[in-house]
């Protein structure tokens, strides 16, 4: 028995005994000079209790009812200490019990964010900040980083739940090769997974691996609900122990450009420099761009029946830090890439209207595609012509591509030109995206047929009759044609004799500023 027991069953036997004792003591005190006897007491309790009350002077009674009293409260407190003693015992377990719990809990969020920091909450497989890890202990010799071909597409159709169900598929798959080959699989993000393994495997082994792994993916049937689904994936493999995911990612990049399943990295493959460049070029945009340096070269394009300058085609140019000017082909899809391009053409469209808005010359901007279906440019470039006193003036360049799909908005848009008198051509037309319905589809004023076709076509038999067959072509549509470089005499006089409508190129004149 413990002492808070001990200390309760002495204070019970010390107030039972005076609460014993007392009534006694006073009964038999009362009772003395009250009761006849005892017997009547037993035989007649409550007639012996009312004599007994009587017998008490009544200016005794309210002590003895507090007496009384007293007693009774006396006689509870044991009871109600034991009581309380039984509720801490509960409530202590209670508490004992809630501390256990909330430990274990502890325990297990601590499980739990360890496994979050290593491993993937989708797939259950190692993250990357685990391949970091490993990679830095520097034991991995070979690494091969896997895509998914068109996981981008299931995601739209089956959206994030079945793209979930196929990586996590995808992952046991790989989980499953990983054991039979004594690889390591890390899930990097999205649908990207890369397979590593400290053997030292020669080029025909990982070839053989790479094959193996994108085989059992593309044979393999994932399941989204009840419908089977097949996909397919591209590699890219390194050896460079130095740099192995940089350079697997950098071979899984050329897979796509040079659509093939799988490339193994050489440094030839390296695109850092290429990279760094590019990252240059966009400084060199923004810049320029801020500082008013995207400006206008002109050259002219002349009648091939009597050399008059018929109109002016506005080039654009990228003036750099040391004044030396770039053509687009330096920059411009660059710029694309890096939202920069509308800004670029808006800037071309109003240096061209300002340079001509007091010269009485034609000129002609170029514009491609995006830039008629942009509504903001398309919008802008009308707001011009509709404030230019001769709109006659204006010639729209719309370079031939294979982008050209919606032929309603190219439609719309001729239509509007025209409306305001502008004369529209097709231009490049025979650059590689040739395409003559767009001819047939749509109401061109002039044809210009590319640079690169009329090149060779003093020495290519195939050259000179591809323009030929074009400028033949054109005037059947009742459709001008102008011929761009003419770099010498020879190539002039040929293009001259196969009936063109204009000409342009190095031999007429070079693109200049203005002045």
């Amino acid at each position: 028995m413990n002492n808070n027991s001990s200390r309760v069953w002495v204070l019970a036997a010390v107030v039972w005994s005076y609460l014993i004792l007392s009534p006694l003591f006073l009964a038999v005190h009362f009772a003395t000079f009250s009761l006849p006897s005892l017997q009547t007491f037993w035989e007649h309790p409550l007639l012996s209790a009312k004599l007994f009350w009587d017998s008490i002077p009544a200016a005794q009674q309210p002590y003895v009812l507090l007496f009384m009293a007293l007693n009774a409260l006396l006689a509870i407190i044991p009871f109600w200490q034991l009581h309380r003693q039984k509720n801490s015992k509960e409530q202590t377990r209670f508490l004992q019990d809630r501390l256990d719990r909330c430990t274990q809990k502890g325990r297990d969020c601590q499980t739990e964010l360890e496994n979050l920091k290593r491993l993937d909450p989708l797939t259950q497989i190692p993250n990357g900040a685990v391949l970091r890890r490993r990679l830095e202990e520097g034991d991995i010799r070979c690494l091969i980083a896997v895509n998914l071909n068109g996981f981008h597409e299931i995601n739209e159709l089956y959206r994030d739940e079945g793209g979930d169900q196929i990586l996590k598929q995808v992952a046991d798959l790989l989980r499953d090769y990983a054991k039979e080959a004594r690889f390591e699989i890390y899930r990097l993000h999205s649908d990207q997974f890369v397979v590593t393994t400290e053997k030292a495997l020669s080029m025909h082994e990982l070839t053989q691996e790479i094959t193996s792994l994108l085989g059992k993916i593309h044979t393999h049937t994932f399941m989204i609900g009840k419908d089977p689904i097949q996909i397919g994936a591209r590699a890219g493999a390194s050896f460079d122990h130095t740099a192995l995911l940089p350079t697997a990612a950098m071979a899984l990049a050329r897979t796509k450009k040079l659509h093939k399943p799988y490339v193994i990295y050489r440094p030839e493959l390296d695109m850092s420099a290429i990279y760094r460049s590019n990252i240059n070029w966009v400084r060199k945009i923004k810049k320029a761009l801020e500082e008013d340096r995207i400006t206008l070269y002109y050259q002219p394009i002349i009648n091939a029946s009597d050399n008059s300058i018929n109109y002016y085609e506005c080039l654009l140019r990228l003036i750099d830090e040391e004044n030396l000017a770039h053509a687009p082909h330096a920059f411009l899809e660059l710029a694309r890439r890096s939202n920069l391009y509308f800004d670029i053409t808006l800037r071309a469209i109003d240096l061209a209207f300002f340079s001509f808005q007091s010269h009485p010359a034609h000129f002609s901007i170029n514009l491609s595609y995006e830039d008629v279906a942009n509504d903001e440019v398309f919008r802008y470039l009308v707001e011009k012509i509709h404030a230019f006193p001769e709109p006659h003036r204006i010639h729209i360049e719309i370079l031939e591509s294979e982008k050209i799909e919606n032929y309603d908005i190219m439609r719309r848009a001729i239509q509007t030109l025209h409306h305001y008198g502008c004369a529209v051509s097709l231009d490049d037309f025979g650059s590689g995206h040739a395409n003559f319905k767009h001819l047939v589809n749509l109401d061109f004023d002039m044809l210009k047929i590319d640079g690169s076709l009329v090149r060779n076509i003093l020495y290519d038999p195939h050259s000179r009759l591809i323009v030929e067959t074009i400028v033949n072509f054109a005037k059947k549509l009742n459709l001008d044609t102008c011929v761009e470089y003419i770099e010498n005499q020879e190539i002039y006089e040929t293009v001259k004799a196969m009936g063109v409508t204009y000409m342009q190129g190095y031999y007429i004149s070079k693109p200049k500023p203005y002045h």
